[in-house]
């Protein structure tokens, strides 16, 4: 979200200050009394075209000072969105399949988290289809070593080792693929693709109405204000 500096601010606090002065004394037909004080000082020659000719020259260094550094905020913001660009790029470098079906769209502007997660959650199945070749090879280590003994050739203590070690393996194997089907159901679920979905919508409409807000708001009512202000006060100087 776009947010200006304290400094920025107060210039436009001080716009929208000196715009309902203005506006009140040219709305309102206030008039300068030639007898009048202000803390015992009197002025001589003070006269309400002099009153609204210093808040034109006020209003127009006041709302032009606002609307530059408004410009620079703006400007700033844009940039360090822009940097954040960066951060669209391939996880894996060498992932074919990531070149042909990357994370982000072509623009990144357009970059959501459902788009990411619709794109790579069906890698996790790449993951599953590798546990099953291996627990297939070692099956078929297992039914060599089995015909291998029933043909009744002797076998190396080697062979032995990894003979009886194919049991314990094949557990550890059918448990990583019961843990790796347990997180594609788990990630792969509908109310996590909806959620995402939904988040994904509502965090835009989010990002539209406070920049909606800061425009009209913060930056063109000030503006609009001042610019009132100083064609009423012009239109009193010329009556």
């Amino acid at each position: 979200m776009i947010e200006f500096s304290d400094t920025v601010r107060k210039m436009k606090t001080n716009v929208i200050l000196v715009s309902f002065i203005s506006l009140f004394m040219t709305l309102g037909g206030v008039e300068i009394d030639p007898e009048s004080t202000f803390f015992g000082l009197k002025f001589t020659g003070l006269s309400s075209d002099l009153i609204y000719s210093g808040l034109v020259v006020v209003l127009f260094y006041l709302m032009a000072h606002f609307v530059w550094c408004a410009y620079e905020t703006l400007q700033e913001w844009e940039v360090r969105v822009t940097g954040t660009k960066g951060a669209f790029k391939r996880a894996d470098q060498e992932d074919i399949d990531e070149a042909i079906h990357p994370s982000y769209p072509s623009d990144p502007r357009n970059s959501t988290l459902y788009y990411s997660w619709s794109t790579q959650a069906h890698k996790i199945s790449c993951v599953r289809s590798d546990i099953e070749s291996a627990n297939k090879k070692i099956l078929e280590l297992e039914a060599v070593v089995h015909g291998l003994r029933e043909q009744g050739t002797k076998l190396s203590r080697d062979t032995v080792n990894i003979s009886t070690s194919v049991d314990p393996l094949k557990d550890e194997w059918q448990s990583i693929k019961r843990s790796i089907q347990a997180i594609e159901k788990t990630i792969s679920a509908d109310q996590v693709i909806d959620s995402m979905r939904v988040f994904d919508r509502r965090y835009k409409y989010f990002m539209k109405t406070q920049n909606i807000r800061w425009f009209v708001i913060d930056f063109i009512f000030p503006i609009v204000l001042s610019s009132v202000a100083i064609y009423k006060m012009i239109d009193a100087l010329s009556l």
